[in-house]
């Protein structure tokens, strides 16, 4: 499991992600988006290869998921998005400090 979550206070908007998936079975996606005010939220839960975002060894994958939603999100309530990530961050998420076991 892989939960992403990116919040912009300024803009009054978040998006929670969540990726659920095991080698040899789909990966489940969850995506929940809050903005306001007013408040609104909006979520979605969807099935995808694994072989398109294997939670367990290509997470990186998850997190350019996460962030073309986030950007589609912030386009359509109207803001323009240019997200820009760099690659150190990235590697953060794979180092296996960051593969932490329940």
């Amino acid at each position: 499991m892989l939960v992403l979550c990116t919040a912009l206070s300024e803009l009054g908007f978040e998006l929670h992600s969540v990726y659920v998936g095991h080698p040899g079975i789909a990966t489940y996606v969850t995506h929940l988006a809050l903005s306001g005010p007013p408040s609104q939220a909006a979520g979605e839960t969807m099935a995808r290869r694994e072989a398109d975002l294997p939670v367990l060894f290509a997470r990186r994958r998850c997190l350019f998921d996460h962030l073309q939603r986030l950007q589609d999100e912030l386009t359509g309530l109207g803001h323009q998005a240019g997200i820009e990530v760099d690659d150190s961050s990235v590697s953060e998420l794979e180092r296996p400090s960051s593969l932490r076991p329940l």
